[in-house]
């Protein structure tokens, strides 16, 4: 049986169109954010402020100064960012806010994307159900529900979400073939790919795959055309990303972050499936006002609304079709995952396929489940449509007829048969009169038991400090539970196209003021004035190439848990002490900073730094003219080295000697260096008093110096090894050696040379090369005869 409404229905669906649900979430992003629509205020609570903002202003910043990013000097001693699977260095849309000002086109680039995954879900919801209205509802609960509006303060996490329901569309319509479906389909998965958001793209391409089963079990046969054409896609996918993927996978290789990352860190508790229906169930207080779930910390919120929940309960309650088996089981294990050992499912995964340890906390599952309710929900509103019309006796001939057509739409022909019918519709067995009565009274009835859960979960269990703010907020939940329901009898008891019409746009704004409503407001902003330059931060300022800042390990753990009722004093507090990655606001030099990956042996220098004791003779080295002892209080130190210095005695030390050596109280960075062990035979070098750098150039990402010394000796530079530094002398190139474990330095013989540090990202350029070579092979199939 067909989806696709017939008779009133039919009518009426043609309304709600893709311009009808952008409208609709127009309105609701300028009921909920009308400050950030209207350009005066932008995002900045906890990652928006902290990390994602400044990482689009030195992106920024770089575009026009004509660089590419390939380095950033000013966290960490030097870390690799375009290489960070997060920095949307080579995102297409990433354009937006790098020509227009900031912040506001950053905020316009993240609402941007919230139309973007509507229109997305909803081509899909129309391409498989073919009912409009459903699509609507679809793409209107995954663009607007907790989650999503939660990953508003990570632009890299919105846009890959935005993508989700096209690469599931587009590579679906690709193995049906044609060369253009291919092409829009190889863009759509590379525009994800190099969002840069690993475990999102893991999940969509979980889900393609897991449709293409759905359809090899309906076809009842293995289909190899089709899976040929997926290996192919997926191919392409990786060839026109790899610019992005070749760097950020050698950074991987280098780096700090590997699968044994993944723990039961921000896993969901056991009872967190509660939020579902009573959203601040057990949530804990916070003087900001942003609630969350104790221990929780990477979402404020996973609701979808309480209408999804029973739409999506109805359609797995009263259709077998695998494609809705499908999303129920997907949904359902992403909560259990979403658990992590608690839900079993996630602690077998990790023994099976350890590399699933990449998604480094728990709760990021639940994107599974947020995905795939909006669509259960989608063909429960499609069942309930079509059951209405069977009860009211509409399956004469002509009805038949309309369920025939094809419906033709911008993403293409809508499957009438396979991808759009059901294998056991109780709505097919309907008879007039008792489909309908049958059809109101399972609603009702679930209805009624989601009722029931919520007054449990609200008044009955125990719900922590905020009772009372969660008996309101529930209350809440069973109005709109009410009013929906209300909507969905009364529609089908209205006659008149008008009456109908006017009560399926009440149901949407019921459901999507339902989101608006069920949390205090999720992203706090702050006047755009707050992002603006900052002088006086501190006397003298450290500079690239000079010197540092750097927070004292009780400051940055008072940092961490900063907070004040007053968002502006707070965001503005942070900037004044360079927390996260504010020092790129201003150009700041630090010895620390937040990112997803850092080069192995920086982090592992990082961790005396912020460890039990100080260590001043490390401290020195990196430069530190800039210290902050107590909160908001910088003082000046004079005892700092310059980032390049020479002329220390070698000391040769495995890796555990000498990070225990560096974090000494006695170790001297101005007379010894430490270079590995295995370099003991390859080094001539020694001490020499005498050596002077003479002159010094340095840029993001070359540095240049011309020294003089009496004697072989060495030049260290305090900036993070990595191996895409290369270093020359007199134009000659020469090995670079780890210093200090994790920093820089390179042999220099006696006399006056020239020498050259410069970042070549190998990598990069090979990406390039076959990221070109995929472009130009899809647009030469795009634009030949055969389509």
């Amino acid at each position: 049986m067909n989806f696709a409404p017939s008779g009133r229905y039919g009518d009426l669906d043609r309304v709600f169109t893709a311009k009808c649900l952008m409208l609709l979430l127009g309105v609701l992003i300028f009921v909920s954010y009308p400050d950030i629509v209207l350009g005066t205020h932008a995002f900045f609570f906890r990652d928006a402020g902290q990390f994602s903002y400044p990482l689009a202003y030195y992106l920024h910043d770089c575009f026009w100064r004509a660089e590419i990013p390939l380095w950033n000097p000013y966290n960490n001693c030097g870390i690799p960012f375009l290489a960070q699977w997060n920095t949307l260095v080579l995102y297409p849309g990433s354009l937006f806010y790098e020509l227009l000002p900031l912040p506001w086109s950053l905020n316009y680039f993240i609402l941007g994307h919230v139309f973007l995954a509507g229109l997305g879900m909803y081509w899909l919801g129309l391409r498989w159900f073919g009912n409009r209205f459903a699509a609507t509802f679809a793409g209107l609960m995954f663009a607007w529900n907790g989650l999503t509006i939660n990953c508003w303060m990570w632009p890299c996490h919105i846009a890959a979400l935005a993508w989700m329901p096209w690469v599931v569309l587009l590579v679906e319509r690709a193995r049906e073939g044609g060369k253009r479906a291919t092409v829009w389909a190889v863009l759509a998965g590379a525009c994800q790919m190099v969002t840069g958001s690993p475990e999102l793209i893991i999940f969509t391409w979980l889900l393609v795959g897991g449709t293409f089963c759905v359809e090899m079990w309906r076809e009842k046969r293995v289909l190899w055309r089709g899976a040929a054409r997926i290996a192919a896609l997926a191919v392409l996918v990786a060839a026109m990303s790899a610019a992005q993927m070749l760097p950020w996978l050698d950074l991987l290789a280098h780096g700090d972050r590997t699968y044994e990352a993944g723990d039961n860190t921000w896993a969901m508790p056991v009872w967190g499936a509660a939020n579902f229906l009573v959203p601040l169930f057990r949530a804990t207080d916070s003087i900001t006002g942003v609630l969350m779930q104790p221990g929780q910390e990477w979402t404020t919120s996973y609701y979808v609304g309480i209408l999804t929940v029973l739409l999506a309960l109805l359609a797995l309650w009263k259709l077998r079709d695998g494609r809705v088996l499908f999303l129920g089981a997907v949904a359902i294990g992403g909560v259990l995952c979403a658990m992590g050992d608690s839900g079993l499912i996630l602690k077998l995964l990790r023994t099976v396929v350890p590399a699933i340890g990449v998604v480094r906390f728990p709760i990021k599952f639940v994107v599974l489940t947020i995905f795939c309710l909006p669509l259960l929900a989608a063909a429960g509103i499609a069942w309930w449509q079509r059951s209405v019309e069977s009860g009211k006796g509409r399956k004469g001939d002509e009805a038949e007829h309309e369920e025939e057509k094809p419906r033709i739409s911008p993403m293409g022909r809508i499957k009438d048969s396979s991808s759009v019918k059901s294998v056991k519709s109780v709505a097919s067995d309907f008879s007039p009169g008792r489909g309908l009565y049958a059809s109101r009274y399972t609603l009702l009835v679930m209805g009624g038991v989601l009722a029931v859960a919520v007054v449990v979960l609200a008044f009955i269990i125990p719900g922590g400090k905020l009772a009372g703010v969660t008996a309101k907020n529930a209350a809440v939940r069973l109005l709109a539970l009410a009013g929906g329901l209300g909507i969905i009898v009364l529609q089908a008891r209205v006659g008149g196209r008008g009456g109908k019409l006017a009560l399926s746009f009440a149901f949407l704004l019921v459901s999507g003021l339902d989101v608006c409503s069920h949390v205090p407001r999720q992203n706090p902003t702050i006047p755009v004035r707050d992002y603006g330059a900052m002088p006086g931060l501190m006397d003298p300022v450290p500079k690239l190439g000079e010197s540092r800042a750097m927070l004292s390990r009780e400051v940055q753990i008072l940092m961490n848990g900063l907070v004040n009722p007053d968002m502006e004093r707070l965001y503005l507090g942070q900037r004044s002490m360079l927390f996260s990655d504010c020092n790129l606001l201003d150009r700041i030099p630090k010895v620390n900073g937040f990112f997803s990956i850092h080069p192995r042996e920086e982090a592992r220098v990082s961790a005396l730094l912020y460890g039990e004791h100080e260590s001043p003779g490390l401290e020195e080295f990196l430069g530190v003219s800039q210290y902050s002892p107590s909160l908001f209080t910088w003082v000046a130190r004079t005892n700092f080295m310059p980032w390049a210095s020479i002329g220390q005695a070698p000391v040769f030390l495995n890796d555990a000697a000498a990070l225990t050596a560096l974090s000494q109280t006695n170790f001297d960075p101005r007379r010894i260096v430490y270079l590995p062990a295995e370099r003991s035979d390859k080094v001539i070098a020694a001490a020499d008093p005498t050596a002077r750098i003479l002159k010094s150039a340095m840029t993001a990402e070359s540095c240049g110096f011309e020294t003089q010394s009496a004697t072989p000796t060495v030049l260290v530079m305090a900036q993070s090894y990595y191996p895409c530094w290369q270093a020359s002398v007199d134009g000659k190139a020469v090995p670079l050696i780890r210093a200090n474990v994790g920093f820089q330095a390179v042999e220099v013989q006696d006399g006056k040379h020239q020498i050259v540090f410069q970042y070549k990202d190998r990598a990069f350029q090979l990406g390039c090369a076959i990221s070109v070579l995929a472009l130009l092979f899809c647009a030469v199939n795009y634009f030949s005869k055969n389509k």
